[in-house]
This record gives C-alpha cells, sequence and structure tokens, in this order.
C-alpha cells in the first residue's frame, strides 16, 4: 500500500467488522474510524464535532478510531479529518456496519464511488441464520422485517463493491480465526498483533444455534455447516425470526450457501469457474430479488397496520409507480403480493399484465392470460381492451386486436386512447 492509503471495513452488523476494525487498528501504522459516516459527510463541515459528540451522547471509551485527534479543527469535513489522519497514519478510513433502519445504507454505494474508488475494502459476510439472530438479540425493538433488510442490503452492497471495486477482501465470519487474520494483515502490508485463535474466539463469540452452528475458529476453509443442512421437521426448534419468515429465511440460506461455496479464503476472493459476467449477474441479480421481496414485505407491513384500507394502499402504490414508471423487482413483488393475499382481485392481474406487458420480455400467450383473468375478475373493461390491444399490434395480431378496438370506442368513443387506437389501425389498412 502507498501513501495516503484508504482503507474501508464494510457489513452487517453482527458479521465480524468490529473485529476486524480492531484486529487493524492494532497496526501503528492505521487509524479507522467506527461508524462515523465520514464518506456520507465527506464535504459538509463540521464533521469532527459531530462525530465527537456522537461518540460522547455513547459514551464510547475514547480509544482508537473512536474519537479524533487534536489535529484538525473542530469545523473540518470528513475530507479534511480524512487528509489530517494520513499526515500521522498510513492507512486511514472507516468501518460501516450495515444495521437497521440506517438511512445512509441505501446511499452507500453512491459515497463511496464518489469519494473512495482508489480505497481498499474489507468486506464481511455472515451465514443469515446466526448473524438474524445475532441482529435480533442487538436490535430488539426492531421489526424482523428491517433486521432482515439490513442483511440484504448489506449483502448486496458487499457483493457489488466486491464485483465493481479493483481491491476488496471478502471474509467470511465462519472462516475467522487467528491465521486467517494474521493472513490477511500480511496482504495488506500491515504489522497489526500477531492473534491466535484464542484471541480471535474472545471477541468471535459463536450465537448458540439448535440447528445451524458455525465451524470453529481456526479451522480454516471451512464453511459454514448450514448449506449443507436441511430444516428439521419440527421447526419450532428454530429461533422466531427464523421460523416466523421461513420462506424469507430459505431464500437467503439458499444465496448464501452458493455465495458461500464459491469462496476462496487463501485470497479473499469469490472463484468462479463459468462466465464472468454470468457469475455476477446471477448473484447480483439474486441479491437484488431477495431485497425486493423484503421491500415488498415492508411495505405490506405498513398496510396491515391500516387493513381496512390494504387493497387500496397496495394498489394506489402500485399505481403511483407506475405513473412514475418504476418497473422495478420491487414493484413486481407488490404486484404478487396483492395477487397472494387477493387471488381474485381483477386489479392486482391487470397490474401484472401490464408489467409484464412493459417489460416486453414475457411470453404474449402469459400475458394475454393475465388480462384474460383481470377481465374475469372485473377489472375495468376499457383499460384491458385499450392494453390489450395496444400488445396486438406489437405483434401484428390485427384480427385480435379488432374486438378490443370496439369495446373501447363503445366505453369511450371520444378519448385518446380510443382515438391512438383508430389511428393505428388506420395505419395498418385494419377495417372496422
Amino acid at each position: 500500500m502507498g501513501m495516503g492509503q484508504r482503507l474501508i471495513i464494510y457489513g452487517a452488523a453482527r458479521s465480524g467488522t468490529t473485529l476486524l476494525h480492531t484486529f487493524v487498528n492494532h497496526c501503528e501504522d492505521c487509524f479507522i474510524l467506527s461508524e462515523s459516516n465520514v464518506y456520507q459527510q465527506y464535504s459538509i463541515p463540521g464533521f469532527k464535532r459531530s462525530f465527537q459528540a456522537t461518540s460522547a451522547k455513547w459514551n464510547r471509551t475514547p480509544d482508537k478510531g473512536r474519537y479524533i485527534p487534536n489535529i484538525v479543527s473542530d469545523d473540518a469535513t470528513g475530507k479534511e479529518v480524512l487528509d489530517a489522519l494520513n499526515e500521522h497514519f498510513r492507512i486511514v478510513g472507516e468501518k460501516a456496519a450495515c444495521g437497521p433502519k440506517k438511512a445512509i445504507q441505501d446511499r452507500f454505494i453512491e459515497e463511496i464511488s464518489r469519494h473512495a474508488f482508489d480505497a481498499t475494502f474489507i468486506l464481511t459476510l455472515r451465514e443469515p441464520a446466526s448473524n438474524l439472530v445475532s441482529m435480533r438479540k442487538m436490535f430488539p425493538h426492531e421489526t424482523d422485517i428491517e433486521i432482515y433488510r439490513a442483511w440484504a442490503t448489506s449483502l448486496l452492497n458487499v457483493l457489488l463493491i466486491a464485483f465493481t471495486f479493483r481491491k476488496t477482501y471478502v471474509v467470511l465470519h465462519s472462516c475467522l480465526s487467528g491465521d486467517l487474520l494474521n493472513l490477511l494483515g500480511e496482504r495488506l502490508g500491515i504489522s497489526s498483533r500477531v492473534l491466535s485463535d484464542e484471541a480471535v474466539g474472545n471477541i468471535h463469540i459463536n450465537t448458540p444455534m439448535p440447528l445451524l452452528r458455525h465451524a470453529q475458529a481456526g479451522m480454516r476453509g471451512e464453511i459454514s455447516e448450514a448449506k449443507h443442512q436441511e430444516l428439521p421437521e419440527d421447526i419450532a426448534v428454530l429461533p422466531p425470526i427464523l421460523r416466523d419468515n421461513l420462506e424469507l429465511f430459505h431464500e437467503a440460506q439458499s444465496l448464501f450457501a452458493d455465495i458461500s461455496g464459491s469462496y476462496d479464503d487463501r485470497n479473499f476472493r469469490l472463484r468462479y469457474e463459468q462466465n464472468l459476467f454470468e457469475f455476477k449477474k446471477d448473484f447480483i441479480d439474486r441479491a437484488q430479488a431477495l431485497l425486493a421481496r423484503v421491500d415488498g414485505m415492508r411495505f405490506l407491513d405498513s398496510c396491515l397496520e391500516h387493513s381496512a384500507y390494504e387493497t387500496e394502499m397496495l394498489s394506489h402504490e402500485i399505481s403511483w409507480r407506475f405513473e412514475l414508471n418504476d418497473f422495478s423487482p420491487s414493484t413486481l413483488e407488490l404486484i404478487r403480493i396483492l395477487i397472494e393475499r387477493f387471488p381474485e382481485n381483477g386489479q392486482a392481474f391487470y397490474f401484472l399484465a401490464v408489467y409484464q406487458h412493459t417489460k416486453r420480455t414475457y411470453p404474449v400467450g402469459e400475458i394475454l392470460a393475465n388480462y384474460s383473468k383481470a377481465s374475469g375478475f372485473g377489472a375495468d373493461p376499457f383499460w384491458i381492451s385499450y392494453n390489450r390491444a395496444c400488445l396486438f399490434f406489437e405483434h401484428n395480431m390485427l384480427d385480435e386486436a379488432r374486438a378490443d378496438i370496439q369495446i373501447v370506442r363503445e366505453l369511450a368513443p371520444r378519448s385518446p386512447e380510443c382515438a391512438y387506437l383508430l389511428e393505428q389501425a388506420r395505419l395498418r389498412d385494419l377495417s372496422l
């Protein structure tokens, strides 16, 4: 590492970030701030004053990383603090742990891309069962969905950083040992205090699990046993945060099992045997889909607080997203939730058909089937016929379009939608 090197330690809360922060800060050449949000306040004056006040509020002991030495004014920006620290320490940076309801976590990638693209990253990943249970104990007043969202957000961010930035080291919580940390120190070019497995164990406390347990510290290369185990027939042995969200837990566990199966602990990388682009896309797409599912459940939770208006709230949210041209996976998840809860709701199937129609990646037959379901369950015939006629035009199915144009013509002959369909019919010499 050269002069002025920046280092960022990032992962979910309770995934090993504190242990790695402590390890790096044992080196006299390093000064890593602890959860200071320095990159979110990179250009904002008064960063030092704000950080010191936060440390005092939480009664943090004034040890390395939890205070800023008197080498810069209280009005200094985040950048000025890091630059000042770099005059005294070769490696400076930030440890950030992703916990529930931390607004900064959604902007983390954006901020480090702007201010820390050349930084070195240590990224932590922990198997979801033990991580979620540990976070539940740390944040007893947060909902399960907020805890799941923090874990899923951190997982997605770790993958994006690992596949985007040049200098990254991925550390699996289940592989933590004295040997592994000392090897990491060699790769980073720092001479931190040599740690034994016993010393690591004093900080790295495994959460007791009736089913899913970690490899013992010191057994390098042994990945969490969770991916090899089936859930018991009696799921009552699972902690509530897993048992009460079983489907979501299954999805998280399956994705993490594939990630950990590709882990190379000697090089702190995710290894791949297939096409690199497809390898990255698979993991990132699945992580985005998991986060979208969590966000859908999160929105549904807010609806349930007003259960009398649940259908209206979901429908309004989906309609608003359509207005904003938001056809993201999270919008699809809301549509699926609406269909699951109200399987005979015509508007839900109309939303699904429009979503599929707009994405243009679904088979025409599937889209038409959903328009038919929407019609059968009483959705607005005008909008069904209008959109279905547009679909027929797109695929040159002129005879099929004729019937829907007639319906639109009968229901709203002076509407702009009717005028558009009639013009399309004229351009194609379609007689009505």
